[in-house]
């Protein structure tokens, strides 16, 4: 026989259940949203590289850079 303590418990243990799934849940679409974001910036930098690339290689020889003093 489940006395009323008990039931209490039980409810309070689906409850805390609930509330854990439901916080699982937000951090993944957190976790998705940023990966997007990421995938999103990524693909920006590539193309700005890619841009980049063209214009140094259009725009004559290396410059050279200054060696680092020690």
């Amino acid at each position: 026989m489940v006395t009323p303590s008990q039931s209490r418990s039980s409810s309070r243990g689906v409850e805390d259940n609930l509330e854990w799934r439901l916080a699982i849940e937000r951090r993944q679409l957190a976790s998705e949203r940023q990966l997007k974001a990421l995938i999103q910036e990524t693909e920006r930098l590539r193309e700005e590289n890619a841009v980049l690339r063209i214009q140094a290689s259009t725009s004559g020889p290396p410059r050279r850079q200054r060696s680092r003093a020690k």
